[in-house]
């Protein structure tokens, strides 16, 4: 904006309450970011040159997890609209495609009375009599997971547990049920990523007595008394076919095809209350939500406890192949306490190896993978659960923690 590199045109046409972003970003100085972040002003400025490239901008999910999540993706996102090239960012794109995910949820028909974010469901298992897992390792991978294994240990909630693979919520559980991996169902694949829609047709049969995730809701249904509910009688694949009715194919078509190319939207077309590309958001504001991204800065007397995804691994997948994540953290040499640290919050804490790393920042801690620490208790006993403003995504990639020396040796 200051070197007045912006396309002007576009801006002019296509956006709304410019004026008011940038009376906004000015007090965002290179002198501020820097103290800030830590990112010399060389590096920011070479930032600014290769933005004015026009690269394309793949914002990833992780952003969205963490204190000023949502404003960050907002923020990014704004780049593009500066440059004239609205359409040069990459978001989870899925709910561009037609795809109506809400029928796939039955929302048609009702409206669900209780919703407990999942980030919430460790914190809050006081609330439940039954839990219900497919498609999830809640006990390792939640905030507070330990809790789901430590209420169904005392009996206090039934944990049932569909799943191809002994894992630990499956040990923690009082009924396992064996599913099918994606080789041996049936299924349409769409994608975050891309705009294709994939029928994914199984190249085995399932093994002993492993069903499908909708075979089983039927059968329990069944056993329940509720089979007579419109969302049971229908059958799960005219369900599939009515929902992707609007990405102009049918399952027919689907099926006989494999892949299919999905229509993209005309990018000069907002789907915000004023009608453009919105610099001040009207449309947040009718949410609820600040007009402007903002910035909340971390809190200084504890450190960051962030979890960067692993290359290795897919969430707690594939562990079996590459063995457990160590139970260690990197911190920066100012910041290191000894090579064995307790992380400690209102949560809980674990107790992992420290390594000092100078391309850590101060005030931060990081743990790559999903694991569990020296006691074998999972490392997000500690993580932040509480859903942010934006999509309810829970914050935990901003986990505040109090770093302290063990007193146990390991």
């Amino acid at each position: 904006i200051q070197r007045k590199s912006y396309d002007a045109g576009f801006v002019e046409m296509y956006t709304y309450g410019f004026d008011k972003f940038v009376e906004y970003v000015d007090k965002f100085t290179p002198e501020y970011v820097e103290a800030e972040t830590g990112v010399p002003r060389t590096v920011f400025y070479k930032l600014v040159d290769f933005y004015l490239r026009r690269p394309i901008t793949v914002i990833g999910f992780a952003i969205g997890r963490t204190e000023n999540g949502g404003d960050a993706a907002r923020a990014i996102s704004l780049i593009h609209a500066l440059l004239g090239d609205p359409a040069g960012f990459y978001y989870s794109n899925s709910g561009a495609w037609g795809i109506n995910f809400a029928y796939l949820r039955g929302l048609h028909l009702a409206k669900p009375s209780k919703v407990v974010p999942m980030g919430l469901v460790g914190a809050r298992i006081s609330e439940f009599d039954v839990v219900y897992v497919w498609n999830a390792n809640p006990v390792l991978t939640l905030p507070q997971g330990d809790r789901i294994a430590a209420a169904a240990e005392r009996g206090d909630v039934t944990l049932a547990v569909h799943t191809p693979f002994v894992d630990e919520t499956a040990e923690a559980a009082h009924i396992v049920l064996p599913a099918p991996t994606y080789l041996e169902k049936d299924d349409v694949v769409y994608s975050y990523w891309h705009n294709y829609l994939v029928y994914n047709s199984a190249v085995a049969e399932p093994p002993g007595e492993a069903v499908r995730e909708t075979h089983l809701v039927r059968r329990l249904a069944e056993m329940l008394g509720v089979s007579s509910h419109p969302l049971m009688r229908e059958d799960p694949w005219d369900a599939v076919d009515a929902a992707i009715r609007g990405t102009g194919f049918t399952l027919k078509e689907l099926r006989e095809r494999g892949v299919v190319k999905l229509k993209t939207p005309n990018y000069y077309t907002y789907p915000t209350a004023t009608g453009k590309v919105e610099f001040y958001s009207e449309t947040a504001l009718r949410r609820g939500l600040p007009p402007l991204p903002q910035y909340k800065p971390p809190g200084r007397s504890l450190h960051v406890l962030t979890f960067p995804p692993s290359p290795l691994y897919t969430n707690s997948q594939f562990r079996d192949i590459y063995g457990e994540p160590p139970p260690a953290v990197r911190v920066n040499p100012a910041d290191y306490v000894g090579d064995c640290v307790v992380l400690r919050n209102e949560h809980g804490e674990v107790h992992v190896k420290a390594v000092a790393d100078p391309e850590v920042p101060r005030g931060v801690v990081v743990y790559v993978g999903i694991g569990r620490d020296l006691r074998g208790i999972p490392i997000n006993a500690v993580a932040r659960g509480e859903p942010g403003p934006y999509g309810g995504t829970p914050k935990l990639y901003t986990t505040y923690v109090q770093v302290e020396p063990c007193r146990d040796k390991y």
